[in-house]
């Protein structure tokens, strides 16, 4: 189910992440499988996106605790502050951790040898 239904639409918006320079990854098609990148200034660009998404996070945090809101808007920016939170947790891969991008090539594998039969 992964290769057959996930993984194709993955491989196409991996190819837009790599565009936006937003995901440390990119699709080999040659060795069919999801690998780190390689180009150092991809790897800044990717580094200066995680800290600008700190920073935002932070910002929008302290307007919230001691911000001029009021209470209404402030319960509507603690949905959207949890919303940024999660994404910048998901993202964040500062030191370029393989493991995420292991995982998902071990799916790949796994799945490709049931479909063989062994």
């Amino acid at each position: 189910m992964y290769t057959t239904q996930f993984h194709n639409l993955m491989v196409r918006h991996l190819g837009l992440c790599r565009l936006l320079k937003c995901v440390p990854a990119k699709y080999d098609a040659n060795l069919k499988k999801i690998v780190p990148i390689d180009n150092p200034r991809d790897i800044k660009i990717f580094r200066i996106q995680c800290i600008i998404s700190l920073v935002y996070t932070t910002a929008m945090f302290l307007n919230l605790c001691v911000g001029p809101l009021t209470i209404p808007k402030k319960f509507q920016g603690v949905s959207f502050f949890g919303i940024y939170f999660l994404l910048l947790f998901c993202k964040w891969n500062y030191r370029l951790d393989i493991a995420p991008i292991q995982v998902i090539n071990s799916f790949v594998l796994f799945e490709k040898s049931l479909e063989k039969g062994g």
